[in-house]
């Protein structure tokens, strides 16, 4: 029976232990002074091409989810940027929703995403590269963000005042745009695959709410 998380954290304890996790392993990745730890650690942990879709022999399940807690070790922003997103839009998620639900929300999407992504990859939208980073997950959040508070302003730049909805739909929109055109070396299509399974779950969490479970 679904029971309402008591009182409201700043840092809910997923979180903050995601943002522990992820630091963590930037540390260790990037700051390595042995190259074939990074080699391994990408080779291994990274979400890697599959040779049954045609790429190389260093795909394995549990990239699925490993991929999600590596960053760029070449950019301290990209590791900062998601932790900041995931605080920004996942502490009022997590308390609505409670920790064991959150970090599955949270899981789904990146799981999700890596799969889009792989589909996408094999249809040739996409670039056959190892993909790191935990931003699939973090779209996710951001779309249940703006579905409990749609008319909530973000401030982008720290100034400009725009509502969750907008911005939501603004990010789907240059993500599919940026996809297609095939801009830049980011995973597009795993961002709309975190809110695609971000959607699902939210669904699957609503119906199973209604109905007295989950």
């Amino acid at each position: 029976m679904y029971q309402a998380p008591r009182g409201f954290s700043i840092l809910p304890p997923v979180i903050k232990n995601l943002i522990i996790l992820n630091g963590i392993v930037y540390l260790f990745f990037a700051f390595s002074t042995i190259p074939v730890i990074q080699d391994w650690m990408m080779t291994y942990f990274a979400l890697q091409y599959p040779s049954f879709l045609g790429g190389f022999n260093d795909f394995y399940p549990h990239q699925l989810v490993t991929y999600m807690f590596l960053h760029d070790p070449s950019s301290l922003f990209h590791l900062i940027f998601n932790m900041f997103a995931l605080w920004m839009f996942g502490a009022a998620i997590e308390n609505i929703m409670g920790s064991k639900r959150f970090l599955s929300l949270y899981l789904v999407s990146g799981i999700g995403a890596g799969i889009i992504h792989l589909i996408i990859t094999y249809a040739g939208l996409s670039n056959p590269v190892p993909v790191v980073g935990a931003s699939g997950a973090i779209y996710g959040i951001l779309f249940t963000y703006a579905y409990y508070f749609p008319n909530q302003p973000v401030y982008l730049y720290f100034f400009i005042p725009v509502k969750a909805k907008y911005l939501m739909a603004g990010l789907i929109m240059i993500d599919l745009f940026s996809g297609l055109t095939g801009d830049g070396n980011v995973a597009h299509f795993a961002h709309l695959g975190g809110v695609l399974s971000g959607w699902l779950f939210l669904n699957a969490y609503r119906f199973n709410r209604f109905k007295g479970r989950f």
